[in-house]
């Protein structure tokens, strides 16, 4: 026992009250639980300060809570296991892990992996913090054959340690009741083979308080990841939020750090008014009846207009590009002789500049690329005779952004990406959000690499505009050497759409005026176009109209050119 002493002065005397302080006795227990076959677990409701998961799709994968910082580590492999040993992935357990708010995959359903590991002392260890604040710590385990040694220790002594010996052919939960003497300090729990043969393995563990109250959790529904919302439109934006140890008592919704609404009761779903065009991170807070919050992952959305048009599709890239052939407005490439690297088209106004990184990790470079890339009208470097270069990031969230500018004309960008062990999110949306976004995310691989090239159609509603594209790391496969890589982009003029080129009629003229009209279809909005010259550098916007179904007629009362070609285009 601590006493706390308090000194109070109370007319001119001094009085000192001595009253008992009691601080939460340092414990650290244990015990052991066998899970029955096709068992389920939630993480989410076990895990309210953090939960993780290993192996869902590799060995060395895992999924865990959004939170800030994440209370558990990832595991370190104990013992001296050669490749023989692992660690491997396990897909077949006979207990399944389900959750809600996962940081790379929101929702999972009763996965049965785990990842694994042979051999007499190999296994694993992680820690967790530890405090004075009474925890529970949920430790999934499972030994298929041999047994395996489980321990748990504080880092300051002040209770435990806690040890047990599982037999073979097990699983189930470890449950570690603690508390440090004082903060500051580690919890490491170690997980070990017993037996020359044992088979261990690790698949979850989950954080909660034992005295203190638990924060709630909640996760945006809807709309989801990448979603196209018209501008015109009044989206439903719709969360799941819950509180293992009260109620949830609001829910308030944000893009980036606008309040768009709130609810008070399940379920939680408000109306989002006049969405503001262009990308917005959509989150939802969570405050439970004691005050405590829990604010969600982003969710990437995108609000759109009319005007302009984008259009995207992929395939897998050749063996050899030439891109000084490809790229007939400008090209370029990265990472021929370093990270920073880049080789544009010479003798240009450059209009493909140069990537900048999303997120904390820097640039690298590699030289094994699936497809060799030619130049001969380059600089820096003048030339290059089939180079396998690019640059890579590596780590989940991180990647490459490029931006290009964008106008009424119609221009195609080519963009050479890949990755390795990972899932890629690839997005490309006009500044003045004058058409949807084009997303994708099927550039996907759990252990070797993978090459994509995107061919992006664009044209904007107005001039200086620009188009951004972004390259980055949706899923991470390998904590090491999981990432995403650029090579190359190249531009050039883009072409009209068959069934949007509008016959024009009724043509007109005067000294200084031209006029002539068209048929329209309702709702499209009509590009009216014009160029002074053929073939033009460039087509100028002379006006937008939107179709009604009836016959538009144009009159351009500014045009005092010799000569003057006009076209209509329908995105």
């Amino acid at each position: 026992m601590h006493i706390k002493h308090t000194i109070l002065r109370h007319f001119g005397t001094v009085m000192i009250l001595v009253c008992p302080w009691i601080a939460n006795a340092a414990t650290l227990t244990g015990s052991f639980t066998a899970l029955p076959a096709g068992t389920n677990i939630n993480l989410t409701d076990l895990g309210p300060v953090d939960w993780i998961h290993w192996g869902q799709f590799t060995e060395f994968a895992y999924d865990r809570k959004v939170v800030t910082v994440g209370a558990i580590g990832d595991f370190t492999i104990l013992g001296n296991p050669i490749p023989a040993d692992g660690p491997f992935q396990r897909s077949d357990l006979s207990g399944g892990y389900s959750w809600r708010d996962g940081l790379q995959n929101s929702f999972v359903t009763n996965t049965t992996t785990g990842t694994y590991l042979i051999g007499r002392n190999n296994g694993f260890s992680i820690t967790v913090p530890a405090s004075p604040v009474t925890n529970i710590l949920r430790v999934y385990i499972a030994s298929l054959a041999g047994g395996g040694n489980f321990t748990a220790t504080l880092s300051d002594g002040s209770a435990g340690p806690y040890s047990s010996t599982t037999a073979n052919v097990v699983e189930g939960c470890y449950t570690i009741t603690n508390a440090a003497g004082s903060s500051g300090n580690t919890l490491t729990v170690t997980w070990v083979g017993s037996g020359n043969s044992s088979m261990i393995v690790l698949q979850s563990a989950a954080l909660s308080h034992l005295t203190s109250n638990n924060p709630p959790t909640a996760t945006l529904t809807s709309p989801t990841l990448n979603a196209n919302l018209s501008a015109s439109s009044t989206p439903t934006l719709q969360a799941l939020a819950s509180d293992s140890d009260g109620t949830v008592s609001l829910v308030e919704f944000f893009a980036e750090t606008n309040k768009l609404g709130q609810s008070t009761s399940s379920p939680f779903v408000i109306n989002w008014t006049n969405p503001p065009p262009g990308l917005h991170l959509l989150t939802v807070k969570a405050t439970d009846n004691l005050g405590a919050t829990y604010t969600s992952k982003a969710v990437e959305v995108f609000v759109y207009t009319n005007g302009g048009s984008l259009a995207g599709s992929s395939m897998v890239p050749p063996q050899s590009v030439t891109l000084s052939d490809e790229g007939t407005n400008d090209w370029a490439h990265w990472g021929l002789n370093s990270a920073t690297s880049f080789d544009h088209k010479a003798d240009v106004i450059p209009q493909i500049g140069n990537f900048t990184t999303i997120g904390t990790n820097t640039g690298l470079t590699y030289g094994d690329n699936f497809t060799a890339y030619n130049w001969a009208n380059g600089t820096p470097t003048v030339a290059a005779p089939g180079t396998t270069t690019g640059v890579y990031i590596y780590g989940l969230t991180n990647g490459f952004d490029l931006i290009l500018p964008a106008s009424p004309q119609p221009q195609t960008v080519k963009v050479y990406v890949g990755l390795y062990g990972a899932r890629a999110n690839f997005r490309a949306y006009l500044s003045d959000a004058s058409a949807p976004e084009f997303s994708d995310t099927t550039l996907n691989n759990f252990y070797s690499n993978s090459y994509r090239v995107y061919t992006l159609n664009y044209a904007a509603a107005a001039n200086n505009q620009t188009l951004a594209i972004r390259h980055m790391a949706l899923n991470s496969y390998d904590t090491t050497f999981g990432n995403v890589t650029l090579q190359a982009a190249t531009l050039s003029d883009g072409l009209l759409p068959l069934s949007s080129i509008i016959l024009i009629t009724n043509s007109a003229s005067t000294p200084t005026s031209f006029g002539f009209s068209f048929a329209t279809d309702p709702g499209p909005t009509y590009q009216v176009q014009y160029a002074d010259s053929l073939p033009a550098t460039s087509w100028l916007l002379l006006t937008n109209s939107v179709g009604d179904g009836s016959i538009c007629t144009i009159i351009d009362t500014n045009n005092t050119a010799t000569n003057r070609f006009y076209r209509i285009y329908r995105p």
